[in-house]
């Protein structure tokens, strides 16, 4: 199922198919998911941040179509034994996952899910030992190490 159909399907399921209404609830403009309906765009990383937080998916789930999940767990289990399972801030997370996902719509560039995990692991582990999130030459960079 496409990301149109998963951000749509929350707008069906939590707000009865009325984008105004999910809209303010989520603190987007309504226009966001407008567009999303009508196949014109997606939302930018800072919306879809949003939109995961006020319908409480996980972006996993809303980019890749992925159940719940710990994505940390899943991507970068040495991360994730060393924060321990509930020590990791999901939220930063989010934003390290979606910023690639945005990094990666913006570049064009194609990349193997084999390629995607390694790259999202490095990020994770850059996140868990900088206490930053990556800017996009770290993401550059770090996309580079895993040919």
């Amino acid at each position: 199922m496409p990301i149109r159909d998963r951000i749509w399907g929350l707008v069906i399921k939590l707000a009865r198919g009325k984008p105004g209404t999910f809209a303010k609830k989520a603190g987007i403009h309504n226009s966001v998911l407008e567009n999303v309906r009508d196949g014109i765009s997606l939302p930018i990383v800072e919306n879809l941040i949003k939109i995961c937080q006020y319908s409480g998916v996980s972006a996993d789930y809303l980019l890749f179509g992925k159940e719940p999940t710990p994505v940390l767990e899943e991507f970068a289990p040495e991360a994730y034994v060393a924060m321990g399972p509930s020590g990791g801030d999901t939220e930063k997370l989010a934003e390290i996952v979606l910023g690639a996902y945005g990094f990666i719509l913006e570049t064009r560039i194609k990349i193997s899910s084999e390629r995607l995990q390694k790259w999202l692991t490095l990020l994770f582990e850059y996140w868990f030992t900088e206490k930053s999130k990556p800017d996009r030459i770290i993401l550059k960079k770090y996309l580079d190490l895993t040919l």
